[in-house]
């Protein structure tokens, strides 16, 4: 081919220039917003949602993809800083059906319920940590059209 060399447009923004678009919001939000006033013996829920991504297997990473990760969960501490709580979560992997030879469509379903325990110290009102464990029990199940 004579003209096989690919030619970059500038004004495109590519994945490092979003993601440090997206750090830099989040960075100058952070700055102007404060958490509400810590109590020392709270309870809380939460509910998460994101990505989820499958780092440590290659072949389960080359042809699924994640789509929804949600977890709800409850948690109560303590006076003394101990933390215990429970929860669900749901997780979403969809087959890449552009990775497979042949077209199949379908995913990987995984629902959790699990029981934390934990630690925090507050050091001020907005800084502090925060140690813990989860375990539970977990569920997995395949959908596709294939089988």
């Amino acid at each position: 081919m004579l003209f096989s060399k690919e030619v970059k447009n500038p004004n495109v923004m590519n994945k490092n220039n979003i993601m440090r678009f997206i750090f830099s919001i989040a960075l100058f939000y952070g700055l102007f917003v404060q958490a509400q006033k810590v109590n020392p013996h709270d309870d809380s829920f939460t509910f998460e949602l994101g990505l989820p991504n499958a780092f440590s297997n290659k072949p389960f990473k080359s042809i699924m993809q994640g789509l929804v990760s949600a977890t709800p969960s409850y948690q109560y501490r303590t006076p003394s800083g101990f933390a215990y709580g429970f929860g669900l979560q749901y997780t979403y992997f969809a087959i890449n059906e552009f990775r497979l030879p042949s077209k199949v469509y379908g995913g990987m379903h995984t629902g959790t319920a699990f029981i934390k325990l934990g630690y925090e110290k507050f050091f001020t009102e907005i800084i502090g940590i925060h140690a813990g464990l989860r375990a539970g029990y977990v569920q997995s199940y395949m959908r596709t059209d294939a089988l």
